[in-house]
């Protein structure tokens, strides 16, 4: 997984943004309607949120964290009613994003693995 410390470098931020952007807009479809409900009815800042943390995370720059501050991301999601189900909406709209980009199979593998550790550490019911 350390590669992924690196994904900034072989993406960089327009891919990133296009995967957060792609992601939100699939979750749009009914079959997200449970996940979608968890979110502000505009999800702009929703959308700037995830595409500066993924940016951050995947070695680019520190901007959410001067933002945020620490991304502390299950505390963060403690709120919200994440059980398996929830988890694995979530997955299947990552999932057709990264489907649905033009980032390459090897790197889709390696992200579409750290979003399934992330997203089982987000389960909290």
């Amino acid at each position: 997984m350390d590669q992924i410390n690196y994904m900034y470098s072989m993406l960089g931020e327009a891919k990133i943004r296009k995967l957060v952007d792609d992601f939100y807009e699939i979750m749009d479809d009914e079959r997200f309607k449970i996940i979608r409900d968890m979110h502000p009815k505009n999800i702009s800042s929703s959308n700037e949120k995830l595409a500066l943390f993924l940016i951050f995370r995947f070695g680019g720059p520190r901007t959410y964290v001067e933002k945020h501050g620490h991304p502390r991301m299950r505390m963060r999601h403690f709120p919200f009613p994440i059980d398996d189900h929830a988890k694995d909406l979530w997955l299947a709209c990552m999932n057709e994003a990264l489907e649905k980009s033009d980032i390459d199979k090897d790197n889709q593998d390696l992200l579409l693995l750290f979003f399934v550790q992330f997203a089982a550490m987000m389960v909290n019911r």
